[in-house]
């Protein structure tokens, strides 16, 4: 190898100039590693998302029959794990959520199949659609910080729907 380096000077020119160019590369790829970290850093401290899901608590009636639907409790789960997520992690359970909401539509309790809640349902589930491609098609984090409060809101209002079938109309004694 040293004998081609001697004795051809274009040789130690294409050498020399291959190795700065990997040099580069390597050093390019650093400081994109860097950048993401950065970025994603800047995003988590920008968007967190606050989630209060205990703000409607179920009354008893509903919780029992919550307590049985399996896909409720999954996407309840789901969504108060996010308390303890970064925003980006919360974006990589995306997926997963669209999955758990599509399936929290296909199954509902008798006492829960009712158009009201059924009309939650959706729109919970159309919401996690939307968050899901957010995440694999657009760079908008705004779009995607509403995106993911919006469902908090909406299962917030699922809780609300649910304790509703369980009340009691009551009249006014004249």
């Amino acid at each position: 190898m040293m004998k081609i380096i001697n004795g051809n000077p274009l040789n130690l020119k294409l050498l020399l100039l291959t190795w700065v160019f990997l040099l580069g590369a390597c050093q390019e790829d650093n400081q994109e590693s860097r950048k993401e970290t950065t970025d994603t850093k800047n995003i988590d401290s920008l968007y967190q998302l606050e989630v209060d899901l205990k703000e409607v608590e179920l009354n008893d009636e509903a919780t029992q029959v919550a307590l049985e639907w399996d896909h409720y409790m999954s996407t309840q789960t789901e969504l108060e794990q996010w308390k303890d997520y970064s925003f980006s992690e919360v974006l990589s359970t995306a997926e997963n959520l669209r999955s758990v909401t599509d399936s929290l539509r296909m199954k509902v309790p008798k006492a829960f199949n009712n158009k009201p809640i059924q009309a939650r349902l959706k729109t919970l589930s159309s919401q996690a659609d939307m968050l899901e491609l957010y995440v694999r098609k657009s760079d908008d984090n705004r779009a995607k910080y509403l995106q993911a409060r919006s469902i908090l809101t909406t299962f917030v209002g699922l809780k609300r729907q649910m304790n509703e079938v369980f009340v009691e109309a009551f009249t006014i004694d004249e």
